[in-house]
């Protein structure tokens, strides 16, 4: 994605923050626009280190190195009337010379206005769109190995309108609509053998774009004591799946794209909620949906099932907490089917000091696919020094064990990163 502006628009922030140079890290906002209007220079830069980048049992390692610039503008926050805008560029840059075609841009936007008069009604409207170069994704859902001689790039749209509306003191009603969908872009061209036929394929032949709508309705009431919140939901969805790019030629002879097995998920979810502080301490909180759901593809048989997301949050002491988080939903896949995923997740958090923080956390999924079963698990362990209000360093080591379903091999992935985030 060009954008010109984005870079003036950050040309002028700096220009503007050497004007406050007597003051590196300024008590108020960059720019400000009036008295409702503040501007705030954000940005991150990375260092990273995968032994997997591809994403194959064949490792390719790789370092690279990340810049990402960008401003967010609030507008009147805290107002009954208020509104964000934040802009992103991430600079991706790989050291080794094989690998310069890799090099790429990825922006990032989203912006928000939300109506809280103090009145029963609130309504919130939010919209991003955000860039991606990875494969690791992927191949957890069960995507064929042939889509990772490269990095499949990825476009994601997501915009959405929730209003809730006070009943009474204790009654909440809600609704919402959302949609997302995502694009392919500037697909690449991967050339195979198999025998004496030589093949040239688009890097997305395997894959389907998907583009889905969520309407969720909810009841809520809150219990005595005013630590809990419980609830009835439903939820429509639906996903309309279209061809991603095609090329594919078999020794030099064009050869056409394959019609779409499916078109169209629609899908129907009916549960129970519960939000809030599960003891009077206050130290044991939840956020639990469970329900039952029904899904169909185009004109065939329906499918239905148990689907939850259950999340429980636990202060062990001042300085240590902890999480454990179980779900099972259904939904749409990147190939043009549907899959039951399961995810289980534990993690723990100690606060060595006010700065200094160190994170650790556990997850095994499960795609289930008609005749399949792809997934990964994972390890993540995280440092974070806060060394000011302005500026937070960060490191992070991964290690994550993917079985793709298919006929290629399990792998391994190791990877590491060392990052300092800064906003002002």
């Amino acid at each position: 994605m060009s954008s010109p502006s984005f870079y003036l628009a950050a040309a002028f922030m700096l220009s503007s923050a050497g004007l406050k140079a007597a003051n590196f890290w300024p008590t108020s906002p960059l720019i400000q626009l009036g008295y409702d209007t503040d501007i705030f220079f954000q940005g991150s830069a990375s260092l990273n280190y995968t032994d997997n980048l591809y994403s194959l049992s064949n490792k390719t390692s790789a370092y690279s190195y990340t810049l990402r610039p960008g401003f967010v503008l609030e507008y009147a926050k805290d107002s009954e009337l208020s509104a964000e805008l934040s802009v992103s560029r991430g600079f991706v840059r790989y050291f080794k010379s094989s690998l310069q075609h890799l090099n790429n841009g990825q922006d990032s936007m989203g912006g928000k206005i939300e109506y809280s008069g103090g009145g029963p009604l609130t309504v919130v409207l939010n919209s991003s769109y955000s860039e991606s170069a990875r494969n690791d994704e992927l191949a957890a859902t069960g995507v064929s190995s042939t889509v990772f001689s490269t990095l499949v790039r990825t476009g994601n749209y997501n915009h959405g309108l929730q209003a809730s509306y006070k009943l009474s003191e204790k009654t909440k009603l809600s609704l919402g609509v959302t949609n997302s969908n995502n694009a392919y872009l500037n697909p690449v061209k991967a050339t195979t053998v198999s025998g004496a036929d030589t093949f040239v394929n688009y890097n997305t032949n395997n894959l389907t774009e998907l583009n889905t709508t969520t309407i969720p309705v909810g009841l809520d009431y809150l219990f005595p004591g005013d630590n809990v919140v419980g609830g009835l939901k439903y939820q429509y969805d639906i996903t309309n799946y279209s061809p991603a790019p095609f090329f594919r030629t078999k020794n030099g002879v064009p050869q056409a794209q394959p019609a779409l097995v499916n078109k169209k998920l629609t899908k129907n979810f009916l549960g129970l909620t519960l939000a809030g502080a599960l003891t009077s301490s206050g130290k044991l909180t939840t956020s639990t949906q469970i329900g039952y759901y029904q899904s169909r593809i185009d004109n065939n048989p329906s499918r239905s099932g148990l689907s939850y997301s259950i999340s429980l949050n636990h202060n062990l002491s001042e300085k240590v907490t902890h999480f454990l988080s179980l779900s099972r939903s259904a939904g749409p896949t990147s190939t043009g089917s549907e899959s039951v995923v399961n995810t289980y997740s534990y993690g723990a958090s100690y606060g060595y000091s006010d700065k200094t923080a160190f994170s650790l956390a556990l997850s095994k999924t499960e795609n289930v696919l008609s005749t399949t079963k792809a997934g990964s698990y994972s390890l993540n362990l995280g440092a974070n020094y806060r060394y000011n209000s302005y500026l937070s360093l960060n490191g992070g080591y991964n290690f994550s064990r993917t079985n793709s379903g298919n006929s290629s091999p399990d792998f391994n992935t190791n990877s590491v990163s060392l990052s300092a985030a800064f906003k002002y």
